[in-house]
């Protein structure tokens, strides 16, 4: 796997240090993290917020990330969201507090505003587009030693302080050096996008094992979804995978059945004293071929090359492992073509693959 860490700049262990010492000595949030929402909602600023209040509440969601481009939108948003009973979030992208650190005062200064959240989706997205499953190779460089910085000075001005962040610790460590599993956030977001990886949704279930597994203690655990089709069952994955609750990055198909789907879950941890009855520990996936899903796509690849209806394929057999890739080939005995399958693994989890 190519190396990506060189692109970004990052005194982690240093700033691991001072991240965990600020967070512990300043003051938090006046809401209490058990009262945190087990749904939320991440959208860009809308013209009518109480429109996109009411729909959240119809559909049981009563958290509301927002991605606002100033703080006079998440100013008009804050009353909206206080009079329907929503928690508020703003958000704010890694890259443009990098570039304006007065950007989190204007935001924090805000009254009736619960938070921030520092958004990583420049930099995930930056490296899912250069991964070496994907066809970019340029990865734009991120500066980020100044985040303690951001960091203690949301906390000190009492607002709850999340992020959404690579799909693992571990993974997070290998892309840029910043473990984010050893920061105290109050909540931490694993964007958990199986379209940029894996694109099975099995990969939702290792990155909630993992994240919840190496996550600080005092953060709560959301999995950051896009759900376009069966979202219940999606959503099942990552709850019961490890994850404390849900943050929608797509918009909600049917507020109807999201509620109700809100409810049941809530009403059964609530029967279960607060925790998921149905959690369990899967390992995570190490052989793609145990997998039939990912097995699908890969015979659904290796179709689309050989320009057959129905690929006749050989076994599929190991040929060599280099670094973090595990190397596979097999023959499509129509064509006679060889194709050589690339399995890619980034924070020790199946992450991507290629067919060539």
């Amino acid at each position: 796997m190519k190396q990506i860490r060189h692109y970004y700049s990052l005194a982690a262990g240093a700033l691991l240090a001072c991240i965990a010492c600020c967070l512990v000595s300043c003051g938090g949030s006046t809401l209490s993290q058990k009262d945190y929402p087990m749904f939320w909602s991440w959208t860009d600023a809308p013209s009518d917020a109480n429109a996109v209040c009411q729909s959240l509440k119809a559909a049981g969601v009563e958290g509301w990330i927002l991605g606002a481009s100033s703080a006079a939108e998440v100013q008009a948003a804050i009353p909206v969201a206080k009079q329907q009973g929503i928690v508020l979030l703003a958000s704010l992208p890694v890259d443009r507090l990098g570039a304006d650190r007065a950007l989190l005062d204007s935001y924090c200064a805000l009254e009736g505003l619960h938070g921030v959240m520092i958004d990583f989706r420049p930099l995930a997205e930056a490296w899912t587009k250069g991964a070496p499953w994907n066809d970019a190779t340029e990865i734009a460089p991120m500066e980020l030693g100044w985040l303690s910085e951001v960091i203690e000075a949301a906390r000190a001005q009492g607002k709850i302080v999340g992020a959404a962040v690579l799909p693992t610790p571990k993974m997070s460590e290998e892309v840029c050096g910043l473990n984010w599993g050893q920061l105290p956030f109050d909540l931490v977001v694993p964007m958990a996008f199986p379209a940029g990886y894996t694109k099975d949704n099995s990969f939702v279930a290792d990155c909630m094992v993992e994240s919840s597994r190496d996550k600080n203690p005092q953060s709560r655990l959301y999995a950051g979804l896009t759900v376009d089709k069966d979202p219940n069952k999606v959503m099942d994955l990552a709850l019961n995978h490890g994850a404390e609750g849900i943050v929608l990055f797509s918009p909600i198909a049917d507020n109807g059945a999201m509620k109700s789907y809100s409810d049941k879950i809530q009403q059964a941890w609530a029967s279960a004293g607060g925790v998921n009855p149905r959690l369990v520990k899967s390992p995570k996936l190490t052989d793609p071929f145990e997998n039939m899903d990912i097995l699908a796509l890969v015979n659904a690849k290796i179709r689309e090359l050989a320009e057959v209806p129905i690929p006749n394929i050989t076994t599929y057999k190991p040929v060599k492992e280099e670094g973090n890739v595990k190397f596979y080939e097999t023959t499509e005995l129509n064509t006679h073509r060889t194709y050589t399958i690339s399995f890619y693994y980034c924070g020790g989890i199946l992450s991507g693959w290629k067919v060539e």
